[in-house]
């Protein structure tokens, strides 16, 4: 499983001439030969996410950010197994963006009416959100499950 996906993030590597960065806490993939740079800080995390081309994860935050800043990525979720990133990618309409064992079923670019799908949704469940708090800090007594 975890060869395919290396065998797989080598491709896109070589296919899009640049380095992907992989988001994972799979240690095998140290001994793989893959290095490891690291965060010191969440800015740093964040930052290696900004400044890809293509993010290669099995977790949920790097996948979050990847959506809100619009950069490719393929989730592996034979590895994770992440109920938080299917939820997150059904929600979005990036399901396709799986990855399961190193095989890839999409285009590598994400359109720019999957992103504009993938942040309208976003954006109405940030108001749901958002009126919630308001909603249990007036005190009124609602559940959230009442809101959906």
């Amino acid at each position: 499983c975890l060869k395919a996906v290396l065998r797989t993030v080598r491709m896109i590597a070589k296919n899009r001439k640049s380095t992907p960065v992989i988001a994972s806490v799979a240690p095998c993939m140290l001994r793989a030969g893959f290095s490891n740079k690291g965060c010191e800080s969440p800015s740093q995390f964040i930052g290696y996410i900004k400044n890809a081309e293509c993010i290669v994860t099995t977790s949920f935050h790097a996948t979050a950010f990847a959506i809100i800043m619009h950069k490719n990525f393929f989730a592996e979720m034979n590895i994770s197994k992440s109920s938080r990133i299917s939820d997150l990618l059904e929600l979005t309409g990036l399901s396709h963006r799986v990855m399961c064992d190193g095989v890839v079923s999409c285009d590598y670019e994400i359109s720019r009416e999957e992103w504009e799908y993938a942040d309208a949704q976003i954006e109405k469940e940030r108001k749901k959100a958002f009126q919630y708090l308001k909603d249990i800090t007036e005190n009124k007594d609602v559940s959230y499950e009442q809101k959906n």
